[in-house]
């Protein structure tokens, strides 16, 4: 029965998403976090996308120079917009993940402290004392971030350029990117509960990809709503408070 259970709660986890509304609501102490995050999230966000939009037209003109295209045969023409589109949509993507990486080494401090207030409040657990000193631990946590930059940014190289394969190029790096994006956001849902539990990249990785319904599931929800306009604002909060109570409940 208990195998079931486990079986069930990674099938439906997408209804995590909608418990962690109900937890926050029920737990005024999380609100700040959330109000903190929703900020950061907005200006970032806004930010990185007005970028593109602003700097977009010249760099595909001029730089890469397609300008010279209008002028010629109309095949031409309707080329240049072809791939004015298709590149538009990559450097969107590329900027949405560069700026959730950034915003995941920017959170990190915040998103440890409410993922550890939200398994105390979820489990009514004391957290353990930690294994080292509070600078000795910062430094740990650093130096754990930068090297998932460094991974999650080689991965991400490695995707952008299955997009030049011929022919079937662009089918690969849109299924590779939309995995990875879901992937992504459950290992960040994971990480702080991974962290409690010292674990390493490499592991943590392995384990997150060991729950592929947890994946399509709990991974694609937020997927879909951090695609909403302005409403996905307020995703990082809902994500690691989510991720925090699904982790303890498929421990159980």
């Amino acid at each position: 029965m208990q195998k079931k259970n486990l079986i069930k709660n990674r099938i439906f986890s997408f209804r995590y998403f909608f418990k962690a509304f109900s937890f926050i609501k029920g737990h005024k102490s999380l609100l700040r976090y959330v109000f903190l995050q929703i900020l950061i999230t907005m200006v970032s966000y806004i930010a990185s996308f007005s970028f593109v939009v602003i700097n977009f037209a010249n760099f595909f003109n001029q730089t890469l120079g397609f300008e010279t295209w209008l002028s010629q045969a109309w095949y031409y023409t309707l080329l240049y917009y072809l791939l004015l589109i298709i590149f538009f949509i990559l450097a969107m993507i590329l900027v949405f993940f560069v700026t959730m990486m950034l915003l995941s080494a920017i959170f990190a401090p915040l998103n440890s402290l409410m993922a550890d207030k939200v398994y105390t409040l979820y489990t009514g657990k004391e957290l353990p004392k930690p294994s080292h000193r509070f600078f000795k631990q910062t430094l740990i946590s650093i130096g754990y971030e930068i090297q998932k930059i460094i991974v999650f940014s080689l991965i991400m190289i490695v995707i952008f350029f299955t997009f030049f394969i011929p022919i079937i190029g662009p089918v690969i790096f849109s299924v590779l990117s939309i995995f990875f994006t879901i992937f992504g956001l459950v290992f960040e849902s994971f990480d702080y509960s991974m962290e409690r539990e010292e674990l390493k990249i490499k592991k943590r990785i392995f384990k997150v990809l060991k729950e592929p319904l947890v994946i399509s599931s709990f991974g694609l929800a937020f997927y879909l709503f951090f695609l909403i306009p302005l409403v996905n604002f307020v995703a990082w909060p809902i994500l690691i408070t989510s991720g925090t109570m699904l982790y303890e409940d498929l421990k159980k």
